[in-house]
């Protein structure tokens, strides 16, 4: 989630005037819609019903990383899915207001993956709640994530108390039962938007992003507005019947992969990345260290790698975009507007015309 939040800051730190925030009004309970939404090839509903042409094989191997890992390293060690009808609720009352786009994120998810018996109530609670929390203590937990989900349901304040906090393990549960996902406080409208979608999704089952997903709104790239055909056959494999709570690892790889040669896939398969470990490794360097030089030179290796053949197309950009946003931090505005622009072209060169990227 960290992308968009970065590419908007550095925008609005880069302008000469900074324009006047329209977000300023802080008791604010309807989201703005300032402009109409742009048209591209592939973009919102289209995406989410796209064909996806990969072999079983590659799919039940991404279901796995995304069903027994988490992004911060932690292994879950059996499959997680709801058993019982699960019920979505925006409980603070700045949310109430998108109701009708989790609405309409519930019925795309539905048509997919009709295993899953999920629906929008509303009330305070529910079996996934979301709930907004300052911004800046958010910061204080988990720095690199604009919203994130826990498998228990509290508050922003028990969440804070320690017992609250290290319960929160997903090694430690056997089944999903209650989820709150927390969202900052009078976040921009995008915001709250792209946690809503991504964060319902995940807290469904596939809990992990993985960056070699360029296809997928689990990889924290922002790449993708809506769920994509490759997130609801992932939702659609985890919710038959046949992928039962509790399998470990390679039970469910099997029987992921017998779902999914039940499916029209063509014949493609998604090529490993072969450079994609060392690519991470780099950028969570980048975005996470505190010394200056080593950034740099994480970056540097990060974009170096980017360029090498193979290199999945939009990595390049996404690399300069990291460094204009160190560049930021560091205070020096002409080498973010220098890689922000290499972050355009590089994407300019390597997608298509009408790419959401």
């Amino acid at each position: 989630m960290r992308a968009a939040f970065a590419i908007f800051s550095l925008l609005a730190g880069c302008a000469t005037t900074p324009p006047q925030s329209v977000y300023k009004e802080e008791s604010r309970s309807q989201p703005q819609s300032l402009t109409e939404r742009p048209f591209y090839s592939g973009y919102g509903e289209a995406i989410g019903v796209q064909p996806v042409h990969w072999t079983a094989r590659s799919i039940a191997r991404d279901f796995d990383r995304l069903m027994f890992q988490t992004e911060w390293g932690e292994s879950v060690p059996r499959l997680l899915k709801w058993e019982k009808p699960a019920t979505i609720s925006l409980s603070t009352p700045e949310l109430a207001s998108y109701r009708p786009f989790l609405d309409d994120l519930v019925t795309r998810i539905r048509n997919a993956a009709p295993g899953l018996d999920v629906s929008a109530t509303g009330g305070p609670n529910a079996d996934i709640t979301l709930r907004s929390a300052p911004r800046t203590e958010m910061d204080e937990i988990a720095a690199n994530a604009l919203c994130f989900f826990i498998p228990y349901d509290v508050t922003w304040a028990e969440f804070k108390s320690l017992d609250a906090r290290d319960a929160a393990g997903w090694s430690q549960i056997s089944k999903l039962d209650k989820i709150t996902v927390f969202i900052p406080a009078f976040a921009a409208p995008h915001e709250i938007r792209s946690c809503i979608l991504e964060e319902v999704t995940q807290a469904l089952g596939p809990g992990n992003d993985l960056r070699y997903l360029n296809d997928s709104i689990f990889n924290d790239d922002n790449a993708h507005v809506w769920p994509t055909g490759f997130d609801l056959l992932i939702l659609r494999t985890l919710y038959n019947d046949t992928l039962r709570n509790g399998l470990n690892s390679d039970e469910a790889a099997l029987e992921a992969r017998s779902v999914l040669e039940s499916e029209p896939l063509g014949g493609l398969t998604r090529t490993i990345d072969l450079i994609g470990s060392k690519y991470d490794t780099a950028l969570m360097i980048a975005e996470n260290e505190t010394d200056f030089v080593l950034r740099k030179q994480a970056l540097q290796a990060a974009i170096s790698l980017a360029k090498t053949q193979g290199a999945a197309p939009h990595r390049l950009g996404e690399a300069y975009k990291t460094a204009a946003f160190v560049a930021f931090e560091a205070n020096d505005p002409d080498r973010v507007v220098d890689y922000l622009s290499k972050a355009e072209l590089a994407h300019a060169r390597a997608l298509a015309a009408n790419s959401v990227h």
